[in-house]
């Protein structure tokens, strides 16, 4: 799978804690116990916060 393809599964609107990103990548079928190829991302939206948790976003897919 390339990094646009990967990118493309991931929504970039949706947020999550840090708690859930895992979880969630898992769910699309990505190992995340493994070492990838590529790195997935989030970042945070000027210190987004709720129920006391960072929001993050998938931002972009980096290549290494």
């Amino acid at each position: 799978m390339t990094p646009i393809e990967v990118e493309a599964r991931i929504p970039k609107d949706r947020e999550f804690t840090d708690a859930q990103i895992a979880p969630y990548l898992r769910t699309l079928g990505f190992d995340t116990d493994g070492f990838p190829c590529w790195t997935v991302q989030f970042v945070c939206r000027d210190h987004e916060i709720k129920n006391k948790h960072l929001v993050y976003r998938m931002h972009r897919v980096l290549v290494q």
